[in-house]
């Protein structure tokens, strides 16, 4: 009812990818990209990564631009990286926008840029609602409903510096959570202090361009006591 959640000590694992597919023209080189946005809202800074490869899937060879990449319209910085190829990366400190987060690059033989949008809505919030135990569970509301490609993770740091992760998996009905008590089995009484992370991770085909899209959103604080 409230999504599947998965308890990991201390393991994190990230979110199976779903995907979207159109169909590929002739003659078209084949471009697969991978694209990281890594958001701390505390600090207010976002990471934005990107690296790119030609070919079919048997023959890759790193791909690099004339033009370079863009992100949010800005250049990237272009590192060639020893056994990796060349990866753009940009860091920036902003508010975490609600509308694409963009990048773009120039194909050769094509007058447009391509685009590749990613969009996740911030985790601006994580409330404990009722009462909360270690036989019952708690309940948490976030700002809206987790979507079939997110998750959430949950980082617990408690009392004897004991660290714990849940992880909840979308889709989820609602905006609330349920976290049941048999999920609290290995957990001490105590107050605890969450540090959430909302994962989401796509894969889309389009043409001839395939790309992997990781979003990691990494909330602000909440307070929690187990009895």
């Amino acid at each position: 009812m409230f999504g599947r959640l998965l308890v990991f000590f201390p393991l994190i694992t990230l979110l199976a990818a779903s995907c979207s597919s159109a169909g590929k023209e002739a003659g078209q080189t084949a471009i697969s990209a991978s694209c990281y946005i890594r958001y701390i809202a505390p600090e207010r800074s976002l990471l934005a990564e990107a690296t790119f490869y030609q070919g079919d899937s048997t023959d890759q060879q790193p791909l690099s631009f004339p033009a370079g990449v863009a992100f949010l319209g800005s250049g990237m910085d272009y590192d060639d990286i020893p056994g990796a190829g060349p990866r753009y990366q940009t860091r920036r400190k902003l508010p975490y926008p609600t509308d694409s987060l963009r990048f773009s690059f120039k194909e050769e033989h094509k007058a447009d840029f391509t685009v590749i949008p990613m969009r996740m809505s911030p985790l601006d919030s994580l409330i404990i609602t009722g009462a909360a135990s270690l036989k019952e569970g708690f309940t948490i509301q976030l700002p809206e409903p987790l979507t079939g490609q997110e998750s959430l993770m949950l980082l617990f740091s408690g009392p004897n510096n004991l660290s714990r992760t849940l992880v909840i998996e979308g889709p989820t009905r609602s905006n609330i959570a349920n976290v049941p008590g048999p999920a609290l089995k290995e957990f001490a009484s105590g107050d605890y202090i969450i540090s959430p992370i909302k994962k989401q991770d796509v894969r889309v085909q389009w043409g001839n361009l395939s790309y992997i899209s990781a979003i990691e959103y990494y909330g602000f604080d909440a307070k929690l006591t187990l009895e």
